[in-house]
């Protein structure tokens, strides 16, 4: 990626965080903008459900992603948000 796509993305980021669709909800602007960071850091190999888990919803080394569904219910929540 060029460093001037990262700016636009970033710039990009800036402006739906900011939207009124998102101040009700600190936890999904904090969400995407950790998704966003990762993926321009180069790490979308690591965006799964457990590292997500235990990095980003702070959830214990024995988070299984199976049995505790706060990833995909928050992805889901993020996903209609942004459709919105």
């Amino acid at each position: 990626m060029y460093p001037e796509q990262s700016q636009e993305i970033k710039e990009q980021l800036g402006n739906m965080i900011n939207d009124r669709l998102f101040n009700a909800s600190p936890r999904l602007k904090k969400y995407l903008c950790y998704l966003v960071n990762q993926t321009l850091a180069g790490n979308t190999h690591q965006l799964k459900a457990y590292t997500i888990g235990t990095e980003f919803f702070e959830r214990g080394a024995d988070f299984d992603p199976l049995h505790d569904p706060v990833v995909r219910m928050e992805t889901a929540k993020l996903r209609n948000r942004l459709m919105e």
